[in-house]
């Protein structure tokens, strides 16, 4: 199971373990739920009423790119973590992507490979 943590200055909380998080653009989804659980929006991720620029998840982990309307994909990992600072997304210490919220879309670091999902999977190698 992979568990969010938000944090704030003084302040942090953690989402319901879930089997997988996704990255919808500028919302955050994960199993168990209907609807996204945060959303980015003017510089700071929203999660429970708590504004965040800080999240992470510390698991061993697969970073999936999809996009399903042109029938493409890209798996990274494992990694020791994710962790999202603002816009940027790293696997580990590693910066993956970075997202562009005009758009929607994840840029793949060291790439011009734009993503509209980023499913994150647990290593079940590890289990």
């Amino acid at each position: 199971m992979l568990s969010l943590k938000f944090r704030c200055v003084g302040e942090s909380r953690t989402a319901d373990p879930a089997e997988w998080i996704e990255f919808r653009g500028v919302l955050v989804c994960i199993s168990g739920h209907c609807g996204p659980i945060a959303q980015y929006a003017s510089g700071h991720w929203l999660y429970a009423g708590m504004r965040s620029s800080y999240f992470e998840c510390r698991a061993m982990l697969f970073i999936h790119f999809e996009d399903p309307d042109l029938q493409r994909r890209c798996v990274l990992g494992p990694y020791p973590s994710l962790r999202v600072r603002d816009r940027y997304l790293f696997g580990g210490r590693t910066p993956i992507a970075t997202l562009t919220p005009s758009t929607g879309r994840w840029l793949q670091r060291g790439t011009s490979e734009t993503w509209q999902l980023i499913r994150v999977l647990p290593d079940t190698r590890t289990l």
